[in-house]
């Protein structure tokens, strides 16, 4: 009896972190400005031979004054065609060959760097070498970068030859967006993607950019937010579709799998106040495993038959207010699979990532 009240109280506790996750998305608003800012666009490429080409095309085709952006590309020693890629579209983009000398700063880091070093605006804006910008991006990016705001993320998604797994990736992707959505309206950082990300350079120097994070392979997205957050004015997610970009999922089982564990291998670097709330979630996915295999063997109580109502009503609530604001209310049909498909990734990647032991370019 006690724990079944234990239980039922953890499980109120957790609902109202859902609320909270879902307040955060209902009160981001995204406000137009009339200013026409300039931008740097920022990307980091390592070995992306086979992404360029498609890259670049998108770039080519952005819908913004042509006066008014600039595109950075820093090829971050590779070994295939990229950088020769990168040379026969000279005329158009500014590319830079990089060699990194700096011990304090390793993998992509150090590139992207580099690249804000290079940069002649003050707005950066980021993506990957594996995603596909529409030709609205940078307008997009400009209508919402008001001049109090600091940091902006914008929504992505999953592009792949297999539609379910592609629905899959999706939904997962909508509660890690959710998540960056509120922590970034509440002012407490949770999660960030580095693949549709824009930040102000004068609050990255301010920050002192990577300085104290540079040694960790991992982290240019969240551990730097988390870094910037005293220093931001107002962060905020943009819900506007003009945004969103298409984003390539990796081609193999091994990287997909790797990506996974380098992602959760950054908990020991989150702050503590983050570190509670994921040990939080962590424990009550692993006690709601316990008491559905008691409930399976000795029948389900009314207390766990509550506890679970309370659970799943809060997730749905969560994941519906973000899901309708970025035209994805599809992806909702998946819950009752995603329901125990996805505690069971969530728990497995945590146990992984605090063993690190990941590859990446």
């Amino acid at each position: 009896m006690m724990f079944s009240t234990v239980f039922f109280v953890i499980s109120c506790i957790y609902a109202l972190f859902m609320l909270y996750i879902a307040l955060g998305c209902i009160l981001t608003k995204n406000p137009k400005t009339t200013n026409m800012q300039p931008i740097s666009v920022i990307i980091a490429a390592k070995n992306e031979a086979q992404n360029i080409p498609t890259l670049l095309t998108s770039l080519l085709q952005l819908d913004y004054p042509r006066e008014l952006y600039e595109i950075i590309i820093v090829d971050d020693g590779s070994d295939d065609d990229t950088w020769a890629l990168l040379e026969q579209y000279s005329s158009h983009i500014r590319c830079f060959h990089f060699v990194n000398t700096d011990s304090r700063l390793i993998g992509k880091k150090a590139a992207i760097n580099f690249g804000i070093m290079q940069a002649q605006h003050d707005v950066l804006a980021f993506t990957d070498a594996d995603c596909c910008p529409p030709s609205t991006w940078l307008r997009s990016i400009n209508d919402h970068m008001g001049m109090d705001i600091d940091y902006m993320l914008g929504y992505s998604l999953v592009t792949w030859d297999h539609q379910a797994q592609s629905h899959h990736k999706n939904f997962e992707r909508s509660i890690y967006y959710a998540l960056a959505t509120a922590g970034m309206f509440w002012k407490k950082p949770i999660t960030s993607s580095a693949c549709n990300m824009v930040y102000r350079k004068s609050v990255f120097m301010k920050s002192q950019g990577f300085s104290g994070i540079g040694h960790i392979r991992s982290g240019d997205d969240d551990l730097l937010l988390m870094k910037m957050m005293p220093h931001i004015r107002k962060a905020r997610f943009c819900f506007d579709p003009q945004m969103c970009l298409s984003t390539l999922e990796a081609d193999s089982a091994d990287k997909r799998h790797s990506a996974g564990i380098r992602r959760a291998s950054k908990f020991r670097y989150f702050t503590l106040w983050l570190q509670i709330s994921a040990g939080f979630v962590f424990t009550y996915l692993v006690l709601s495993y316990i008491v559905l295999f008691i409930s399976m063997l000795n029948g389900i109580q009314d207390i766990y038959l509550w506890s679970f109502s309370v659970k799943t009503a809060s997730e749905i609530l969560m994941l519906i207010t973000f899901q309708m604001r970025v035209k994805q209310a599809n992806l909702l049909l998946l819950y009752p699979i995603e329901l125990f498909y996805y505690p069971l990734r969530f728990i497995y990647f945590a146990l992984r990532g605090t063993m690190g032991n990941y590859s990446w370019k």
